[in-house]
């Protein structure tokens, strides 16, 4: 099956590329072999599919000029077949309007026809403000000096860098081409142990107790290989020096795990961060 859908993925590929490479000439010849193949398709078609086909041609049409006629059948998971020339914008059914309404209470925008206490149910619902940001990442996220502006372009690799926990779940994947997986029963996230077994091999939370911050640095940096991304946009290990700085003077996670190694005479104990889900 995996090289099946190699093979196809290197057809599509390739019959794009040439595509894009044809005269004029050769897309009218292509086109008359279009029409030729349709018409003997045409010849030997029965009445009921032709009756199919013409349906479908019409809904499509009255669909694409913004008529609302269609029946619910035609419109049935049409999010899985998204047609980009359809115009949805006179399907009354569809329509839920503009957040053109602000709640006067929490600031909330809503659409025309909500209801007042969909937000803040009429401000009797009030929540305390955001906590101000620790000053390196606010610094980080405000996109106003180059060091900001190289974090944002690449906050998903800095990310990558400072995760605690691996994903856990019973993954799900059908059969043919999908760009995303299902995850069936509960979704973990694992923690794993706090201390490595060597530096070199420091995954995760553990590297946050890498005593030596050179070598917590190195493992951070190393999560991502320079030859993966080049040189020149590889995530820069001086900006990574000061998250790691603010995580552990102010992550609550990072401080209560350091306390519970640094406090604990044994060095085989189990961490329980919820009683509800207690390790096997």
């Amino acid at each position: 099956m995996a090289e099946k859908t190699a093979r196809h993925a290197a057809d599509a590929v390739a019959i794009s590329a040439a595509r894009a490479s044809e005269s004029s000439a050769q897309k009218r010849i292509m086109r008359q072999r279009d029409a030729i193949s349709t018409s003997a398709a045409r010849a030997v078609e029965g009445p009921t599919e032709r009756l199919e086909r013409l349906k479908t041609v019409n809904q499509l049409r009255h669909a694409q000029r913004g008529l609302c006629n269609s029946p619910k059948q035609f419109w049935f998971k049409l999010a899985f077949k998204y047609e980009p020339v359809l115009r949805l914008s006179g399907r009354k059914d569809l329509q839920i309007g503009y957040t053109s309404v602000v709640c006067g209470h929490c600031n909330a925008k809503k659409c025309t026809g909500e209801s007042a206490d969909l937000c803040c149910s009429d401000g009797k619902v009030q929540l305390p403000p955001f906590q101000e940001l620790p000053a390196p990442l606010k610094a980080l996220l405000e996109g106003s000096s180059p060091d900001s502006k190289h974090f944002l372009a690449k906050i998903r690799q800095y990310n990558c860098f400072f995760q605690m926990t691996s994903f856990g779940g019973n993954a799900f994947r059908e059969v043919g081409w999908n760009p995303t997986f299902k995850v069936q029963g509960q979704v973990y996230h694992r923690i794993g142990s706090l201390l490595p077994k060597t530096a070199t091999d420091s995954a995760f939370l553990e590297i946050y107790f890498i005593a030596d911050y050179s070598q917590r640095e190195n493992a951070r940096i190393g999560i991502i290989p320079e030859n993966d991304t080049g040189q020149d946009n590889h995530p820069r290990r001086d900006i990574i020096m000061s998250p790691q700085q603010m995580l552990h003077e102010t992550n609550s996670y990072v401080r209560g795990f350091k306390y519970a190694l640094e406090n604990n005479t044994s060095s085989d104990f189990i961490i329980v961060s919820d009683d509800d889900k207690r390790p096997q």
